[in-house]
């Protein structure tokens, strides 16, 4: 009887384990998702403030 109640114990153990596992590798997931949107969207606003920047230098110079 008691056997059977550690092994119970165990498996529920088990399937606890690898549900957080799971939830690891969603988080995980999610996380690098983010991280790559985050660097798309820095690597779209540095390049409109080139393109902003060069603007202004092309409007000094035909200034002078």
């Amino acid at each position: 009887m008691e056997i059977d109640r550690l092994q119970s114990e165990l498996k529920y153990d088990q399937l606890k384990i690898q549900q957080l596992e799971r939830e690891l590798a969603d988080v995980k997931l999610k996380q690098s998702r983010i991280d790559t949107t985050s660097v798309d969207s820095l690597r779209e606003l540095l390049e409109l403030k080139e393109r902003e920047l060069s603007a202004l230098k092309e409007k000094f110079d035909f200034t002078k």
